[in-house]
């Protein structure tokens, strides 16, 4: 009967530390596949980023040459203002 009671005691360990195995793996796996997913998402942030840098950089450059262009119309126009005679004299 102790031997029988021994193999019992030492099934059940076993069949304890399979589950806990099992347990763990299961937790493992989880884990690495986040892992796997936040690897991915993060090159396809480095793109988005990237794309947003670019887009930015762009506005940039037409907010420069917006500026261009008004500061010249600005020029223009004081210039012509400069030549024009009022009809009135000033007092």
């Amino acid at each position: 009967m102790d031997q029988q009671n021994t193999k019992n005691f030492f099934q059940t360990q076993i069949d304890q530390l399979i589950n806990l195995f099992k347990t763990e793996i299961s937790v493992l796996k989880k884990a690495f596949q986040a892992a796997k997913i936040l690897t991915m998402q993060s090159s396809v942030q480095k793109n988005n980023l990237d794309q947003l840098s670019q887009h930015f950089d762009q506005g940039e450059k037409e907010i420069d040459q917006a500026t261009k262009k008004l500061d010249d119309d600005l020029a223009s126009l004081k210039e012509e203002l400069s030549t024009v005679k009022y009809p009135f004299s000033k007092k």
